[in-house]
């Protein structure tokens, strides 16, 4: 036999083993490892006791006090949003941004100062239905003397904010950085 045809015999032998391992590898069945069984949950102790519900504390909404007479209607519940264009929205926020000014130079950063708070956050909301404002509230203090509360209500509901004939429920939401150092 020449040399050559050695060769090729040879590479062709050395194919037909290649081909059977790849065949072998691609039906061979895997091997399955059984599933590691879960811890069991701990057993329920034999007497439940029921949790206090956590209280929001600062964080708890309060109702800035209306005006005498004043209390517009509330939206339903599940109101439809109001859908504003850019100068509609404009005019809102120039507003919430004016009460906010005026909020923390006249009420509550005195306050924050005289009860010794620091540096502290406020959030102030007004709720507006139809185009038209229905409600305002703060967020942010604990224990806010009424004197507090009624300084930023009336801020709030004196501030000229525009009305638009816009159908469904607004939140507007600022946040108020006040420095009581």
């Amino acid at each position: 036999m020449n040399p050559q045809r050695m060769v090729g015999l040879v590479t062709a032998l050395i194919f037909v083993v290649a081909f059977l391992v790849l065949l072998w590898v691609a039906t061979r069945q895997p091997e399955v490892t059984p599933p590691v069984a879960a811890p069991a949950p701990p057993a329920p102790s034999p007497v439940a006791v029921p949790r206090e519900a956590p209280e929001l504390g600062a964080m708890q909404r309060r109702a800035l006090p209306a005006p005498e007479g004043a209390r517009p209607q509330q939206p339903p519940p599940h109101a439809p949003a109001a859908q504003l264009g850019a100068e509609q929205w404009r005019d809102y926020n120039t507003a919430i941004h004016d009460i906010v000014v005026q909020a923390r130079t006249e009420c509550l950063r005195p306050y924050a100062q005289q009860a010794g708070l620091g540096k502290v956050e406020v959030i102030l909301d007004a709720v507006l239905w139809d185009g038209r404002v229905v409600d305002f509230g703060i967020r942010g203090l604990q224990d806010v003397p009424d004197h507090v509360l009624d300084c930023v209500a009336d801020l709030a509901w004196s501030t000229p904010i525009p009305e638009h004939d816009i159908p469904g429920e607004l939140r507007l939401q600022r946040a108020i950085p006040v420095d009581g150092g």
